[in-house]
């Protein structure tokens, strides 16, 4: 289940280098409640999962697959000069989500979606704090279960 595996992702994302010799913040979910009612620490990364599709076999759940994002707000502010600096978190996302296909056999599978627009620029507000750049990073896991349908 998404507790099992979720602070694997956030550990993906907070592998990525910030270009000044340190590493992205990210806010781990289960093992440690640190998402922030606002954001302090740039660059840093919000992880969450807003829906599951189960999937079935013989009346049972046998596997989930996860659609998360992963909000990675790179500048402190909406400068248009800061544009360059964000854009260099597309390929250290690919990166870093690359090297990472299982969560350590955690899931079946970890990957960017393919056909859609995977990763995005966008123009960032989190909570009632100020825009700024980042980009959106949508993702899916696979994870194989055995849940029973009994009722």
């Amino acid at each position: 289940m998404v507790e099992n595996w979720l602070d694997a992702v956030c550990k993906v994302f907070g592998s990525i280098s910030n270009g000044s010799g340190g590493q992205v913040t990210s806010y781990r979910v289960f093992e440690k409640s640190e998402i922030p009612s606002e954001l302090t620490v740039f660059p840093c990364a919000v992880t969450y999962v807003p829906e599951a599709e189960p999937q079935y076999t013989s009346g049972a759940i046998t596997s989930l697959l996860w659609n998360g994002e992963t909000e990675l707000h790179v500048a402190e502010a909406d400068d248009p000069a800061l544009l360059t600096d964000v854009m260099k978190y597309f390929t250290r996302v690919l990166q870093a989500v690359t090297v990472s296909r299982t969560l350590g056999g955690k899931v079946q599978y970890f990957l960017l979606p393919e056909g859609e627009k995977a990763i995005r620029m966008s123009k960032l507000q989190y909570g009632s704090g100020p825009y700024h750049y980042g980009l959106v990073v949508m993702w899916q896991v696979k994870e194989n279960v055995s849940l029973s349908l009994s009722g």
